[in-house]
């Protein structure tokens, strides 16, 4: 059975963003060598949250979120106040 999360209040349920798997050069990194960064995409957020939907990328601060592992993936939890920032694409 596969489980999800509904945050509640003001909280976004987020799929944290990892650094590349390679540097500029095309080395490899181990899995070890790689840290999160401070980027997620939403899952699923909660009824009090009007700024984000469900697949927003974002920019949240530092030690913000909850980290969490559920169904064998890491996720967080961070609150709508601790977002800095979406990321949106845009035409040249």
């Amino acid at each position: 059975m596969t489980q999800t999360i509904e945050p509640l209040n003001n909280q976004l349920f987020c799929e944290p963003v990892e650094e590349a798997k390679k540097t500029a050069a095309g080395i490899l990194l181990a899995n070890d060598n790689r840290k999160i960064t401070a980027q997620a995409k939403v899952i699923n957020t909660g009824p009090d949250v009007k700024s984000f939907k469900a697949h927003d990328h974002i920019f949240y601060k530092d030690y913000a979120a909850t980290e969490l592992l559920l169904n064998g993936q890491t996720y967080i939890i961070v609150g709508a106040e601790d977002v800095l920032g979406r990321i949106v694409e845009v035409e040249e």
